[in-house]
């Protein structure tokens, strides 16, 4: 079979753009041919290029809310170009299916169905408004021929909730993202040292992008409240700005300033060395977080995982066992009172990382994500 890939950024820490080069690259080993279609020839392009991957470099970007309308008639046209120009590609490339890699860029559908060729939706993003969610939910619905979602609260979220019930709409769990990566990881002082962090310290880190609706400022409200019981835990924000979202960067800072235990890091390039260092990973986003990878990374280094009632985090987090959960909103208190728990209880510490270990592995396998993936191709009408 061989399958176009469209819908991804170039940016080499989002977490989509990853799946899509390891779904390429992954499907070139297992015998089919691809090509991947990306914005332009840099960042992630380096991956496919070091691969020896097929690319083709071609405009794309999502569908966003926050244009305005001189930008939506543009966005429009550009889109009805970006669509003629895949469909000239499929046809050229002889392609048996589209696999679009994220709901937010639709287009990659319609090329798909214009050429006469399957299509197949991946959906791992966030949309917070339910007028898009169900216009957007009913276009990918009736445009593709499968749709994968991240997890069962993603498919609730995207279409059930919105009334958009179809068969061909499924659940894959992303696997843990690169394993290998985690092989002989051991407790990391480097990272301590680098940003002063005693190694005495009990660590607790928070891996993401710095946008509000990941919720870093809830780490800020619990770090206070740690401190007046003990001065032994310390906190880790890691993450750079994003594009749209300096504001909160510079808020974030700013209230750090002011609490000894919390260390702004900012982006860090290696998150294995962070995870090697930390005892303790929370994830705290405010939105409905479709199947967080850096979840199964923290369980995947050995760590407790304290995460937010949002999205999929329920989906890899097992209460008590390899962590806890938390509401989407406020509870400082709750999280200090885990984090302490944790801090004074090293044998539960302990027996809790080795479990999260234990399950990410068992539950989420690379090998049987991507036979679940080529099954669902396998499966797919033919032209």
């Amino acid at each position: 079979m061989k399958i176009l890939y469209y819908g991804s950024t170039t940016q080499i820490h989002s977490g989509a753009s990853q799946w899509m080069y390891r779904m390429v690259n992954e499907m070139e080993e297992r015998g089919h041919e691809t090509v991947a279609i990306l914005p332009k020839d840099s960042g992630i392009a380096d991956w496919y290029h070091d691969s020896g991957l097929e690319t083709r470099f071609l405009w794309s970007s999502p569908i966003r809310r926050r244009r305005s309308p001189i930008g939506q008639v543009f966005y429009l046209f550009r889109s009805l170009v970006a669509v003629v120009s895949l469909v000239s590609i499929i046809v050229r490339e002889d392609i048996d299916a589209v696999h679009v890699n994220e709901i937010k860029y639709p287009h990659g559908l319609l090329a798909g169905k214009i050429a006469g060729v399957a299509t197949v939706c991946h959906v791992r993003a966030y949309i917070g408004s339910s007028m898009l969610r169900r216009l957007l939910g009913g276009y990918v619905a009736l445009l593709s021929d499968e749709i994968v979602c991240v997890s069962e609260r993603t498919r609730e979220y995207i279409f059930h909730d919105v009334g958009i019930q179809k068969g061909n709409i499924g659940v894959i769990h992303d696997a843990v993202p690169s394993p290998e990566r985690f092989e002989g990881i051991s407790d990391s002082s480097d990272f301590r040292k680098m940003y002063g962090v005693d190694e005495d310290s009990f660590l607790v880190v928070q891996v993401s992008k710095l946008a509000r609706l990941k919720g870093q400022e809830r780490l800020l409200d619990v770090a206070r409240l740690v401190e007046e019981t003990t001065e032994k835990v310390e906190f880790c924000i890691v993450g750079g700005e994003i594009d749209g979202h300096e504001s909160y960067a510079t808020e974030l800072r700013s209230r750090a300033k002011d609490i000894d235990s919390v260390h702004m890091v900012g982006f860090h390039p290696d998150v294995i060395e962070v995870f090697a260092a930390a005892d303790v990973v929370v994830h705290l986003p405010r939105h409905e977080d479709p199947f967080p990878g850096v979840v199964l990374e923290g369980m995947l280094a050995g760590k407790p995982v304290i995460g937010s009632n949002s999205g999929g985090i329920p989906e890899q987090i097992d209460v008590g066992e390899t962590g806890f959960i938390v509401p989407k909103e406020g509870n400082a208190d709750k999280i200090a009172e885990y984090i302490l728990r944790l801090y004074e209880d090293e044998q539960t510490r302990e027996q809790m990382g080795r479990m999260a270990y234990e399950r990410v592995r068992e539950r989420f396998p690379v090998d049987g994500y991507f036979d679940e993936i080529e099954r669902l191709y396998s499966n797919l009408p033919t032209s």
